[in-house]
This record gives C-alpha cells, sequence and structure tokens, in this order.
C-alpha cells in the first residue's frame, strides 16, 4: 500500500481526474454546470475539506437540495414555470406540409391578352 507522502505528492493527478471526470459525466447526462466541476476539484486541492473526508458529500448535497427547493418556491410562486422541463423539452408542433408551387387545383387558368395571338377588338378593352 502506498503511504501518506506517495499519495500528498499524487494530489494533481486527483485533482484533475476528479475534475474531467465530473466533466465527462455532466457532458453524458447533458448536465454542464461549471460549479460542480469546482465542487469535485475543490476536495483534492483544500485541506480542510479534505479533513471532511466522507461528510463533504452530505454537506454538498444537502446545500445543492435547499437551493432547489428555494428555486422552485420562489420561481412557481410568481407565475413562472422552472424548470421548464425535467428532463427533454416538450417537442416542436408539426406544421402542415406547404402546398406545392403552381395554381391550385381546379382554379382558372389566368392568361396574359398580350401574349395571346387572338386579336382583340378596340371597343372590347
Amino acid at each position: 500500500m502506498p503511504d501518506q507522502e506517495r499519495f500528498e505528492s499524487l494530489r494533481w493527478l486527483a485533482a484533475s481526474l476528479s475534475t474531467a471526470i465530473a466533466i465527462v459525466v455532466m457532458q453524458l447526462t447533458g448536465t454542464t454546470h461549471p460549479p460542480a466541476g469546482a465542487t469535485a476539484l475543490l476536495p483534492a486541492t483544500n485541506d480542510e475539506v479534505w479533513n471532511l473526508s466522507w461528510y463533504y458529500l452530505p454537506v454538498v448535497l444537502l446545500s445543492s437540495t435547499m437551493l432547489m427547493c428555494c428555486a422552485l418556491l420562489l420561481n412557481n410562486n410568481m407565475h413562472r414555470r422552472y424548470p421548464v422541463f425535467w428532463f427533454t423539452p416538450p417537442a416542436p408542433p408539426k406544421s402542415a406540409p406547404a402546398p406545392p408551387p403552381g395554381p391550385a387545383p381546379g382554379a382558372p387558368l389566368m392568361v396574359d391578352p398580350a401574349s395571346s395571338d387572338e386579336k382583340l377588338p378596340k371597343d372590347s378593352v
């Protein structure tokens, strides 16, 4: 087993791996949130947080839950809808297909009198 000194020399590796893993998980779930990367980085770089050991996890979970409850209460009581969607956004409404260009079926064909071969009498104009 590695000793404490060897582990301390590899704390930079723990910092980079924890942040990288957090970012990959956020990208896979589509929930990218930069402070979450900092939450993963903090225990590896800060001695006070490191000394909390596993007690750090409930602190983060409790504070996140409290913030989410406050956001839900405040925003939904102010005639806003928060969050707009929980898992997937609603599908956009499907539009009707565009009609083909040209005259509508059954419409009379319009003929340009200037291009017509017929000669109109002068008093009909």
